[in-house]
Parts: C-alpha cells; structure tokens; sequence
C-alpha cells in the first residue's frame, strides 16, 4: 500500500554529549550508527506501527551495503538502485544539558544520467502497485530540481497518492506537480515567502493558496507549538502537552509516517493529525532518530487537542 522515495539516504551517526563545546575534544560511550535518510525514517516508523512498506531510492558503495543490512532487518522491501558513488553520512551531536541537536549533513554522491534514467524505470512500476508513496529529503548533486514535480506528476497520472516532504527549490517545484498532501515546517514556509519570519496566519494563508493551486493537504510543523492541517477549504490545529524532548530529529519524519498510514486506512483528517502528531512526539521522547513506540503513541495520541 505505501512505498517511500529516499533519493539521498545517509547513514545517520548520533553522538550524545553532557555539553558541546568548540575546540574541545569530547568522548562518549553513548552512539548509535543507523540507516537515515527522512524516507528511511519514515519506512521505520511505518513498520513500527505495523505496516509492510517498501523502500526505494539510490545507494552505492559501503555505506549503501550498511543500509541495505538494516532495510532487511527492518523487514522494509529494498528496492533501491545502486549507484557508483558512496552514499554519504550525517552527524547528530545530542547534548543532555541544553536538550539541542547539531546536525553536520554531507551533501551526497553525484548522480548520473545513466542512474536517473535506471531510478525512474523502477518508479514506473512503483506507480502502478502502490496506492500512497512517500518522497521525503534532499536531492543529491545530478538530479534537478523540478525531479519531485516529475514524480508527483506520474503518480497522479496513474491515480496515485504523492506525499512530499522536502525544502527549496525542490519543494518549489514539487508543488507544482500537485502532489496530495506536503509537510513544510515554519522555515521551509520562510523560504517559500522568502521572508526571515512569517506568523501564524502567514503560513496559513500561504498554505491554503497552496491548496487552492491543486495540493490537497498542507500539514504544517510546527515543533512544540503542534501542527497545522490545511485544506482549500479549512484547517485544524493540533495542540500538544509540554513534553520531556530527548531528541527530535527524525519527528518531522514520524509525523509524515503517521498521516500517511492515517489517511490511508481511511481516518477523517482531525483523528488523522492527531495520530500524526502523536508520532512526531513519540519520536520525540526517544534517543534513535525515526524511531517510535506504540506505548507512547497511545499515550500522546490521547492528550492532544484538536480546534
């Protein structure tokens, strides 16, 4: 039923400090080397909520063999194509004493046309068994930008769901391909509006003319302030508890996740983005990144407020 797109995986290392200091030398028994990449996440969080899900996108070299060990584990049917180059690596320093996260992304491998063309191959078919499919990140260097547009329009063309979660330019031209629901949070929004700020009914307004223009859903994050729901014709607001954050990379991930696994079996969208946002805090309270479980899902899911 649901497949995800990860273009531009990594394998994601989190290293957890007292503090971070610069030009000083830290040690720590406390790290976790793990499959990443925003649609590797949100391939985890679906199977921990008990969905088959397959797994496509580009990997190559090592790094690509680590990920791949960890989608069988995960039982996350790999259908990604191999390329050339090594897929690249990200840092999360996590430190205990301010609860903050400092993330190093590496840029990624260069892509060819050659691969381009073996990737969209294997989408064609993708479109054809899948109802919902999730494109989620960056863009390494060699694809264009407009590439998720291209996607988001043969899944459309086939009668297809396309859910996209990424930043810029390539968000800029994703939404022009209408895909069925995107996931900006308030700087992706800044971006679009090329604005340092925008308020609350700034990013509102913005996403309803979004939702005018053909996206069906906006689900706007907004971190410890909740989420936004929009349609053309109205939006929710999810209001959350004050909870204890541990580390919230990969929440925006498990948001995604869960809205998606929602619509898909058929929730209205209030029950929809409170089970999203549940997923986003249940992420929230852990130390893996993209990671949930159901316990606290249940737990969270129950003390939001929808208006």
């Amino acid at each position: 039923m649901i497949a995800t797109i990860t273009l531009n995986p990594s394998v994601d290392m989190r290293y957890e400090l007292g503090e971070l200091k610069l030009n000083k030398i830290h040690r720590t028994k406390d790290y976790e080397k793990t499959a990443g990449g925003k649609g590797i996440n949100v391939s985890r969080v679906l199977r921990l909520l008990g969905e088959e899900v397959t797994g496509a996108g580009l990997l190559g070299g090592s790094n690509g063999e680590f990920i791949r060990k960890r989608l069988k584990d995960l039982s996350i049917i790999d259908e990604f194509v191999s390329v050339k180059e090594e897929t690249r690596n990200c840092i999360a320093l996590i430190t205990k004493k301010s609860a903050s996260a400092t993330e190093v992304l590496e840029a990624g491998p260069a892509i060819s046309e050659d691969e381009i063309a073996l990737f969209i191959k294997k989408y064609e078919r993708i479109v054809k068994d899948f109802e919902f499919i999730v494109a989620s990140g960056s863009l390494p260097k060699g694809i264009p930008n407009s590439f998720y547009q291209q996607l988001a329009q043969k899944a459309a063309e086939n009668g297809k769901k396309f859910i996209l979660d990424t930043s810029g330019e390539p968000l800029l031209h994703g939404i022009q391909g209408k895909p069925f629901l995107i996931k900006p949070n308030r700087q992706e929004i800044c971006q679009l509006l090329q604005k340092k700020r925008v308020s609350q009914e700034e990013m509102i307004a913005e996403a309803t003319k979004i939702c005018e223009g053909g996206v069906q859903y906006v689900l706007l994050s907004l971190g410890r302030e909740g989420a936004i729901l929009i349609t053309k014709d109205e939006s929710i607001r999810a209001i959350i508890s004050e909870i204890k954050t541990i580390n919230a990379v990969g929440s925006g991930d498990a948001m995604v996740a869960g809205i998606t696994l929602a619509l898909a079996k058929g929730y209205g969208i209030k029950d929809a983005l409170r089970f999203s946002v549940a997923c986003g805090m249940a992420n929230a309270a852990e130390e893996i990144t993209g990671y949930i479980q159901l316990k606290n899902v249940e737990n969270f899911y129950n003390e939001i407020t929808i208006v």
